[in-house]
Parts: C-alpha cells; structure tokens; sequence
C-alpha cells in the first residue's frame, strides 16, 4: 500500500513537472510570436517611412522628417509595449504554476476536463 503512494507522489510530481515544463515551453513560444510580429511590424514602419521620404521632395522634406521621428517614437512605444506585454505573461506563469502547486488535484481535475472536452470537440 505504501509503495503505490509513494508510486502516486512520484507521479504527480512528475505531472507537476511536465506540466511547469509545457507552460514554460508555451510562455516561450508566445513571447517569441510576440517578438516576431514586432519585428515585422518594425519592417514595415521602416518601409513606409522610407516610402515617405522617397514621395517627398526637398520642399517636403520636413514631412518626411516628422513622419522618422513619429516612426522613431512608435518603435519606442512598441518595444516598451512588448516589454510589458512580456512582463504580464510573465505574472500570469508564474500565477498558474503557484495556484497549481497550491492545488494540485483541482489542477489535475481541471486539466483531465480540459482533455475531455478537446477529445470530444476533435471527436466531431
């Protein structure tokens, strides 16, 4: 009897630990897809502000100015916004994986619903 508990906490903390391993993979990847669309989005600024300059002749030259500087100053808006965007995803990790060690079997339960309710959804 005792070695099948014992069987049981070595299982769940093996759970546990896929589990904490999936989120970080997941954080990870999510912070990756941010990471290239703001690069792209990056790209495309630069494209449209050279697009600008090339429109405008020397008389609209200050345009073309104004439009780098605001471009300048989105890019800076956007790296701060991923920065916090990260900084948010980050709290939300770490919150899951502190309520599931607070709560093992509710995560357990939670989790074997959520396959459920995948597999019957995927059934159809």
């Amino acid at each position: 009897m005792q070695a099948s508990a014992a069987g049981t906490g070595r299982d769940w903390q093996a759970e546990r630990a896929e589990a904490a391993a999936r989120a970080d993979r997941e954080f990870e990847d999510a912070v990756a897809k941010l990471a290239a669309e703001v690069t792209e989005l990056r790209r495309i600024f630069g494209e449209l502000v050279d697009q600008v300059g090339r429109v405008g002749d020397a008389g609209k030259h200050g345009l073309a100015a104004a439009v780098q500087a605001a471009s300048t100053e989105g890019f800076g808006i956007s790296g701060k916004a991923t920065a916090d965007l990260g900084g948010e995803l980050k709290g939300i990790r770490e919150d899951l994986v502190r309520t599931a060690r607070e709560h093992p079997w509710r995560t357990l339960m939670l989790a074997g619903l959520g396959g459920l309710v995948a597999g019957l959804a995927m059934r159809r």
